[in-house]
């Protein structure tokens, strides 16, 4: 009579296990650097029809004379990978989000300068900006 351990070999339960534990740990991989890299939420915004989160957050870069990183993600509700659409180093700046509609996203800033890529002077140096992501205009407001 065969042992069992023999017939589960054969019948290939052996691999699924593994690959559950390889899922487990890529798991706790992803929850450990969404914990520890991943950036501060500062804000979560849900459209008014509920289909997209636009998310503000912020990067500490951790020296005493650096700034921040701020920035703007949206994603669909489901989806757990954000696309970002304004990227800036921080300055003193204020960022806000709002939905004015279920597809017009308002990005607003106090002490923003201009909102213009790569402004010195700004309190806001803007690496990257956009106006449109899939069936979303985002508009950008100084407060």
């Amino acid at each position: 009579m065969r042992s069992k351990v023999a017939l589960i070999k054969r019948r290939g339960l052996v691999p699924v296990a593994k690959i559950a534990a390889g899922c487990v740990a890529l798991l706790l991989v992803l929850g450990l650097y969404e914990g520890l890299v991943a950036g501060h939420l500062q804000k979560q915004a849900l459209s008014p029809d509920g289909k997209y989160v636009a998310i503000l957050k912020e990067y500490s870069q951790g020296g005493a004379t650096s700034s921040d990183l701020s920035k703007v993600q949206i994603k669909t509700r489901r989806n757990p990978f954000p696309h970002t659409v304004l990227t800036g180093i921080d300055y003193g700046a204020h960022l806000s989000i709002s939905w004015n509609s279920p597809r017009n996203l308002v990005v607003g800033c106090d002490n923003c300068g201009n909102f213009g890529i790569r402004c010195d002077a700004c309190p806001l140096y803007i690496l990257a900006k956009e106006t449109k992501w899939r069936d979303i205009t985002i508009s950008y407001s100084i407060q």
